[in-house]
C-alpha cells in the first residue's frame, strides 16, 4: 500500500466536553489532526505517529494525504484517529481491506463502506482512496505468466508450422500414390491389350 487519501475533512463532536470542536477555515477551531494506524489481526504494523506529528486540517482543505509505503498481503484494519493532545486521542473511523480483492491500483471506498464513530460528521460525498502498488512477488508472478503466455504462443506457432509441413508432405505422398496407381493401371491395361 502506497498511500491513503481522505477526500474530505470530517467534523468532530467532542462528547467529553459537551461541545462541538469542528475544524474551521478561519483557524479558530482546534482543527483536525489525523493519523493512520494499520493492524494485521491485533498487531499494529504501521503507525503514522512514528513518522511525524499529525498536521492540522480544516474543512477548507480538499484532501488529507498519508504516505504508507509498505507491502500488504493479508487482510488489514486501517484506523484513523484524531490527535487531540499528547495524552488524548480519539478514533474517527476504521475500514477493513483485503488486497486479494483489489483489482486496480486505486481502491475507492465511499461513506457506506467506512465504519465511523457516532460523533463524526461527513457529507454523502465522503471518499477514501487506497493507493495500491503491486508487490515484487506480484510483479514476478505477472512476469512468469507473461513468459508462459509467450512460450505457449511460440509452441502453438511451431505446431501450426509443423502441421502445415506434415499436411504438405501427406498431400505430396497422396499425389505420388495416385500417380503410381495410374501407371500400374495403365501398364496392366497395356499388358491385357497385348495378349488379345
Amino acid at each position: 500500500m502506497e498511500k491513503v487519501i481522505i477526500n474530505e475533512v470530517p467534523k468532530l463532536n467532542d462528547d467529553k466536553d459537551k461541545k462541538v470542536a469542528k475544524p474551521s477555515a478561519d483557524g479558530k477551531g482546534e482543527g483536525f489532526r489525523p493519523y493512520i494506524q494499520i493492524f494485521k489481526g491485533s498487531k499494529a504494523i504501521f503507525n503514522h505517529l512514528s513518522k511525524e506529528k499529525p498536521k492540522v486540517y480544516y474543512t477548507s482543505d480538499i484532501a488529507i494525504w498519508f504516505e504508507i509505503g509498505m507491502e500488504i498481503k493479508d487482510e488489514i484494519l486501517v484506523r484513523c484517529r484524531h490527535y487531540k493532545s499528547d495524552t488524548e486521542r480519539t478514533s474517527v473511523f476504521r475500514v477493513f481491506f483485503n488486497p486479494c480483492f483489489a483489482f486496480d491500483e486505486v481502491v475507492r471506498l465511499n461513506k457506506t463502506e467506512v465504519d465511523f464513530l457516532p460523533d463524526v460528521e461527513t457529507t454523502e460525498e465522503f471518499l477514501i482512496d487506497l493507493i495500491i502498488k503491486p508487490t515484487e512477488s506480484e510483479n514476478n508472478e505477472a512476469d512468469t505468466i507473461e513468459k508462459l503466455r509467450e512460450e505457449c504462443i511460440k509452441l502453438t506457432e511451431e505446431y501450426i508450422k509443423k502441421k502445415q509441413e506434415y499436411d504438405l508432405q501427406q498431400e505430396e505422398l497422396r499425389k505420388e500414390q495416385e500417380r503410381l496407381e495410374k501407371e500400374a493401371q495403365a501398364k496392366a491395361a497395356a499388358e491385357k491389350e497385348s495378349k488379345k
